[in-house]
């Protein structure tokens, strides 16, 4: 006596029909893959003010950052402390948005800190701001 073929439930295509369907579809270009780099330059990008005079944020005092842009760590910084001002720019730089970096961040307290950003930030960010903003580069370090 002949056993009974056992029927398995398909929970999706199968090998054979999705050959079937990359066949039928033609020749695509695949992107090439992106760079983890390339993705950052383009987030930093996407984010730069357009001009350094929209940076409108605290000159002096206490600065408090929303849990979205510091989320780990200190969330209250002193401006008028250069290495708390350097902590908190180089958080609002790599984790807020365009309008974060308008409400935080200060044209001349970025100018002043950027010869110490600069080398803390990480050279996406260094790299994405100097190519918008040329002021920045080639000032002497501050002294903490």
């Amino acid at each position: 006596m002949r056993a009974a073929a056992r029927v398995v439930p398909s929970f999706g295509p199968t090998v054979q029909a999705l050959e079937r369907i990359t066949t039928s579809a033609g020749d695509f270009q695949t992107p090439a893959p992106t760079s983890r780099t390339v993705a950052l330059e383009g987030r930093y990008r996407s984010r730069l003010p357009e001009t350094l005079d929209d940076l409108a944020g605290p000159g002096h005092g206490i600065v408090q950052l929303p849990t979205h842009i510091a989320w780990s760590g200190l969330t209250a910084f002193d401006v008028d402390r250069p290495r708390l001002c350097t902590s908190m720019y180089q958080v609002v730089l790599t984790e807020g948005l365009q309008e974060d970096l308008a409400a935080y961040l200060n044209r001349g307290l970025l100018i002043r800190h950027w010869p110490t950003l600069r080398k803390v930030a990480g050279f996406v960010i260094r790299d994405v701001w100097e190519a918008a903003f040329p002021e920045l580069i080639g000032r002497p370090p501050l002294r903490s």
